[in-house]
């Protein structure tokens, strides 16, 4: 019976209800944090997640939508929205096989532990440590000086801060500080300027390792269950490293060094014998010197990098410290190039030059395009506002390379099913969404969105033409034809709007029965002179002569409406052109039957899509009926 609840069912519906509620918040870290360690014996080293190896198969996420840049705060948008954008993002990793991602703006922890429980993917804690500038005692500081003792302290502080924060936060990873901060040792001091030029870097790196080392080996006094690192630019100064960072758990590293890593494994291993996890590495999906996107080369590239990887790992008789790497990237980002303009487009400009990426190299000129690292492309908002990622060829070559685990799969078994992967497969799957996506786009921009198609018949006489000439010659026809089309428009998020094209073909001459819309095309008579005929060249025009125009302003825009939608205000402009309007007022049904009658047609039961227009009555004493069909279609 409806509204009845029987008492052995009330504990189940009340498990329902806090279920459900509990779903509808974010996680709060209250579970225990995941003991993470490193092991190695002879056959190398492997990274453990409570108890259990851990290769790292992750990426360098981040959400960034168009027309916003590094400054946009998904964490400051409300709880919902956040939950749509992780639950698309790591739904989507989950299913290629990513377990893990690191990310330049720190997940708050709920958030954390929420992709852990959900999507199973966790997450590296990356406090930057003033790469790119810091607040010291309340001014912006754009260069950081790591000799400073203030700066130290300061710096000191705030990461052990981020450490206690995430210590017991179920989901971490492990703590990582810094991103290629050797690369950003520019501030100046007078000590430095008087060393020579090859050792000003040196002298600044020095105290830069020295401060990594005490922000280390404080956040491992802290937070026991995981390893600490360091972000490195590839393996310089890894002298400096093994003298003033003894207290390193791993080697991380951003690495651009083409289809191979070369001789990294065998130098981490004889200067720092640590496992080595890469923090960014891949390669863009734009060929710079064919200037278009081409996905084969992007994963042809990280399938070579991840089938070295899994041959340097644990066990398979090579070096044995590889434990995995963070591709770059998740999804396009397109602030990267200018970082500051163009923020709602895809630029295609190269920002730098490296000869390992041979596919697109040329001698003197960049071909390492910032804004097309994506394993994903950056797409269009969908119906919860995420902006979509659409999969490249190199998602899908990953996720079947994720699907083999280097430390149960024997190496000479992982090695053939890398080698035999179905790249011309995957090649048409990326083909088809890049094809799906420009067609998304292009229609965004610029898209049918229906129309319709008139057609007008008309007949027309006065009763004195028809006494005189009789019905077959006191009447006359008139015909005419015109098309509607309308489109819609929406470039980017903040512009929309739709317009309609009117295109006529032959124009019904009903007047003086109605002034109608499409009078624009009808002929017109200019008088004028010209030579009498048969004259030479340079006559004068002195013989009047007749010009009728028929063909004039065959199309004209129908009508025009636009939003745009700012920060603090939105604009709309509309326009619409004039057009005649006939209206009747009289004895409306009186005149169908007149006409009915005279013109001997069965006018009143006409069914749709015919519609009926009548003249006004004071211009009819004979049949003046209009039939004007209307076909509506849709794309």
């Amino acid at each position: 019976m409806p509204g009845v609840c029987s008492s052995r069912n009330v504990g189940g519906l009340i498990a329902t209800v806090v279920a459900a509620f509990a779903l509808a918040l974010p996680v709060t870290g209250f579970a225990a944090p995941n003991k993470v360690t490193t092991f190695k014996d002879e056959q190398g080293w492997k990274l453990q997640v409570d108890g259990r190896d851990f290769f790292v198969k992750g990426v360098v996420w981040g959400y960034s939508p168009r027309n916003q840049n590094y400054t946009y705060n998904l964490w400051g948008e409300s709880d919902e929205f956040i939950r749509n954008v992780l639950d698309y993002d790591f739904g989507l990793m989950s299913r290629a096989g990513v377990n893990a991602v690191r990310s330049f703006n720190i997940m708050p922890p709920e958030w954390v532990t929420y992709v852990y429980r959900e999507h199973g993917i966790m997450t590296v804690i990356n406090p930057l440590m003033g790469r790119y500038g810091y607040t010291i005692d309340g001014k912006w500081v754009p260069f950081t000086d790591y000799s400073d003792p203030r700066t130290r302290e300061i710096l000191l502080r705030d990461s052990l801060a981020i450490v206690e924060q995430y210590k017991d936060v179920e989901g971490v990873l492990m703590f990582a500080f810094g991103n290629e901060s050797n690369y950003g040792l520019s501030w100046s001091s007078f000590e430095i300027e008087n060393l020579p030029e090859g050792e000003r870097n040196t002298a600044k790196a020095v105290y830069l390792y020295t401060l990594w080392n005490e922000v280390v080996k404080g956040g491992k006094a802290l937070s026991p269950n995981h390893p600490f690192t360091i972000v490195n630019g590839d393996i310089q100064y890894i002298d400096l490293i093994a003298e003033h960072v003894p207290d390193l758990d791993i080697l991380g590293s951003n690495v651009y060094r083409g289809p191979s890593f070369t001789s990294l494994w065998r130098d981490v291993k004889e200067k720092l014998d640590l496992p080595v996890v890469f923090f960014e590495f891949g390669s863009d999906a734009f060929n710079a010197r064919e200037f278009k996107e081409d996905q084969p080369a992007q994963a042809k590239i990280l399938k070579a990098q991840w089938q070295e990887m899994y041959n340097k790992s644990y066990g398979n008789g090579e070096e044995g410290n590889a434990i995995g790497g963070f591709v770059f990237e998740w999804r396009d980002e397109w602030w990267k190039y200018l970082q500051v303009e163009n923020l709602d487009i895809q630029d295609n400009n190269a920002s730098w030059s490296n000869q390992a990426y041979l596919f697109d190299w040329a001698e003197g000129q960049n071909n390492m395009n910032e804004e097309w690292f994506g394993i994903a492309a950056l797409g269009q908002p969908n119906a919860d506002g995420v902006f979509e990622a659409r999969p490249r060829m190199a998602y899908d070559v990953l996720a079947a390379i994720f699907a083999m685990d280097p430390y149960t799969t024997q190496k000479s078994n992982f090695n053939a099913a890398i080698d035999n992967l179905d790249m011309q497969r995957y090649e048409l799957m990326g083909d088809v969404r890049q094809l799906k996506m420009a067609r998304e786009e292009q229609d965004s921009i610029l898209r049918f969105t229906g129309g319709s198609a008139l057609a007008v018949f008309a007949v027309q006489g006065t009763q004195v033409g028809l006494d005189e000439n009789g019905l077959e010659n006191g009447l006359t026809w008139t015909d005419g034809q015109m098309l509607f089309l309308d489109f819609g428009f929406n470039p980017n998020e903040k512009l929309s709007g739709q317009f309609s094209l009117n295109i006529l073909g032959n124009v019904a001459d009903l007047e003086p029965l109605e002034i109608v819309y499409g009078r624009r095309g009808l002929p017109i008579t200019v008088q004028g002179l010209r030579p009498p005929i048969g004259s030479i060249p340079g006559t004068p025009a002195t013989e009047e002569t007749e010009l009728i125009l028929n063909d004039r302003e065959r199309v004209e825009i129908y009508d025009f409406s636009a939003t745009y939608e700012a920060e603090n205000w939105d604009y709309e402009a509309f326009y619409n052109t004039p057009r005649y309007h006939w209206k009747y007022e009289g004895d409306f049904f009186g005149l169908i039957r007149e006409a009915t009658d005279i013109a001997g047609s069965d006018i009143w039961n006409a069914k749709p899509p015919y519609g009926l227009e009548m003249a006004g009555k004071n211009q009819i004493s004979g049949p003046a009926t209009i039939f004007r069909p209307s076909y509506w279609f849709l794309p």
